[in-house]
């Protein structure tokens, strides 16, 4: 079914062409004339070329929609954020805790997932603990070790 748009604009970028129906549907059923451009399946000139916001699914309205699609898109965004936290927060629930030995007395203080990220203190000693960086600075694949002795080096070689 097409649909003409008056002075057509960009209502909303959608990360996916599922969304962008979504989306679509969404404003069509409260209604305000809404279209789906996905330019996203057609082949590029370049293989292997990435995608910017131009490739996304868009979704287009008319601009004299655009004031009443605001507040809508608004708490879309807003529920779809919320459905996200909630589905990480379930994820980090469930999640084994995490261990952390304190570099100051030695002691072994365990946090729940949830709180990775979060600076907390040490049981023992009230030392200050940074929950789950370890982890995050090994997923890196990065020696933490290492990048001290090259600042130090390279503050050496700045000084010679």
């Amino acid at each position: 079914m097409f649909m003409e748009l008056h002075d057509p604009v960009i209502a909303y970028n959608a990360a996916g062409p599922e969304e962008a129906e979504l989306v679509c549907a969404m404003l069509n059923e409260m209604g305000i004339p809404a279209m789906l451009i996905d330019d996203s399946a057609s082949p590029g000139l370049f293989a292997g070329a990435g995608l910017d916001a131009r490739d996304q699914p868009q979704v287009w309205i008319s601009r004299g929609d655009a004031e009443r699609a605001i507040p809508l898109l608004a708490q879309y965004d807003n529920h779809a954020m919320r459905v996200q936290a909630e589905a990480r927060l379930r994820e980090l629930e469930s999640a084994a805790p995490i261990e952390i030995i304190c570099s100051e007395c030695g002691y072994v203080n365990e946090y729940p997932a949830a709180l990775t990220g979060t600076v907390q203190e040490c049981v023992r000693c009230g030392c200050t603990l940074d929950v789950g960086l370890d982890s995050t600075v090994a997923d890196w694949g990065w020696d933490m070790e290492d990048a001290e002795d090259e600042t130090k080096n390279d503050a050496q070689d700045e000084e010679s």
